[in-house]
């Protein structure tokens, strides 16, 4: 409705007004639902693939990213059609949704990653 959009961007301005972008990323990270009953971005590092998220690959950093959009369609332990789907959302090849700027805030993969160079994922069941 009209009155709750309006309460999302007075939300919006006061934590722009508050916070750094890369404090809301963290606050956001922190809290996100990335799929299998897993909440936050440390939580799913260990779930999908046992390490911690700082210990990521660039391809299970973009798995990881991906499957915000659609967590129980896209998240590593429900997915076997993984690295086609990858590569699609790290290229930015998908105009609903490009992972490639989450990517690069939280792994500081630059922008001309070759995503040719991604990996399979090996997801331990």
């Amino acid at each position: 409705t009209f009155d709750r959009k309006m309460q999302e961007a007075a939300l919006a301005v006061y934590l722009e007004a508050r916070y750094s972008k890369n404090d809301i990323l963290t606050l956001y990270l922190n809290r996100v639902y990335f799929g299998a009953g897993v909440y936050g971005l440390e939580a799913a590092a260990q779930k999908f693939f046992g390490k911690h998220a700082s210990e990521l690959s660039l391809t299970e950093a973009a798995m990881v990213a991906g499957s915000v959009k659609a967590p129980a369609r896209y998240n590593p332990l429900s997915d076997s059609d993984l690295e086609e789907k990858l590569r699609t959302a790290a290229a930015g090849w998908n105009p609903r949704y490009d992972a490639t700027p989450l990517i690069e805030a939280i792994w500081n993969v630059e922008q001309s990653a070759d995503v040719s160079k991604l990996t399979a994922l090996t997801v331990p069941r």
